[in-house]
């Protein structure tokens, strides 16, 4: 069975589940959370119910999801103008699968060469051609902070045409007044964000395309320390904006000081994840939950991980230690004689610990 069967089953059974449900359903038989993201809106908010994307051979995957609608008892249905239809309610679409796809190669080598500022310009620049502004400003002003001021105008100079910098100027005034820009952005996200009372209704926040959304909903989250957020928050762990990931991980750690056993369960999903931003954020998200001396021992195997950006934040939480564990005086010690990437030194040297 092919794509347009799923649209049509989801079609068939979205008014008695929610869409977060229905979401999950999709990731739980083997689609990505992408696709699931391209299917739900193909299937109820493209225009008329007709979207565009790449057609998916998933016969398990129908068969898998018929069963879950059959068995599954129906929770919590939508009636129209509820707001717990998630999408609606952010008047947002999922990416679709073809923008995904061009956004594949700039993340991954923003996350590979997380110190070359290149990256950082390169990936911008992809997230502005896909209108997602709003990201495009974050990961640039991220970069402003953490590089040294010639080193990020020399990588916007390569890597931005003046075209595209005057497309960017008419967007956000981001070169002369950034923080102009982020108050109106604040503005608008927390009015987004006022009806939000539950945990449930705060999920899709959490996987908006706006990035201020996206770390507004993560604070929210923390002081909920509700179970049910767990997952989305790992999600978010991988952001590409740094105070979206650093928010998740925040918000994971005050879950985890009420919650220490729910999150055990998840601690290898993030410790040997796949995604190199999520390994960077295990220590601090499971300092609760296991005792120092284990996650130290955690920090001093992270030196040793292939990603750059793995082994700055091992470093950077040894380093906060150090005065008082022997282990990890030796652990920063051994970084600072081995380490070969001559970026992350450089970013060291000027302070700049973001992200």
């Amino acid at each position: 069975m092919n794509k347009k069967e799923i649209i049509k089953l989801i079609r068939e059974h979205h008014k008695s589940y929610t869409l977060d449900d229905i979401r999950k359903s999709l990731i739980e038989n083997g689609q990505s959370p992408q696709d699931a993201d391209v299917l739900i809106n193909e299937a109820l908010f493209s225009k008329p119910w007709q979207g565009k994307g790449k057609w998916i051979a998933a016969a398990a995957v129908v068969a898998a999801i018929v069963l879950f609608f059959a068995l599954r008892p129906a929770k919590q249905k939508i009636a129209p103008g509820q707001t717990s239809a998630k999408i609606p309610l952010l008047m947002e679409e999922p990416l679709t699968a073809e923008v995904l796809s061009k956004l594949r190669g700039p993340r991954d080598r923003y996350r590979e060469n997380y110190f070359d500022p290149k990256a950082h310009m390169e990936l911008a620049k992809s997230l502005f051609n896909a209108g997602l502004e709003v990201d495009a400003f974050y990961v640039l002003d991220g970069a402003r902070r953490l590089f040294p001021k010639r080193a990020a105008s020399a990588a916007f100079g390569a890597v931005i045409t003046d075209e595209e910098e005057a497309r960017w100027r008419k967007a956000w005034p981001f070169n002369t007044h950034p923080q102009k820009v982020v108050e109106e952005l604040n503005a608008k996200r927390d009015q987004l964000l006022a009806p939000v009372k539950t945990p449930e209704d705060l999920i899709p926040f959490l996987r908006s395309r706006n990035g201020a959304i996206r770390a507004e909903a993560c604070i929210r989250a923390g002081k909920m320390k509700d179970r049910s957020l767990i997952e989305p928050l790992i999600e978010r762990l991988d952001d590409d904006l740094g105070n979206v990931s650093q928010n998740a991980d925040v918000a994971l750690y005050q879950i985890a000081k009420t919650h220490q056993k729910a999150m055990q369960r998840y601690r290898d999903r993030v410790r040997y994840s796949d995604r190199i931003f999520t390994r960077g954020k295990y220590l601090n998200v499971y300092l609760p939950v296991f005792p120092k001396k284990t996650i130290i021992q955690d920090a001093l195997n992270m030196l040793n991980d292939p990603a750059a950006y793995v082994r700055f934040a091992a470093f950077i939480f040894l380093s906060q230690i150090e005065q008082s564990e022997k282990n990890a005086q030796e652990g920063v010690s051994r970084f600072l004689e081995k380490e070969k990437d001559q970026n992350l030194l450089a970013v060291l040297e000027t302070g700049g610990l973001q992200k």
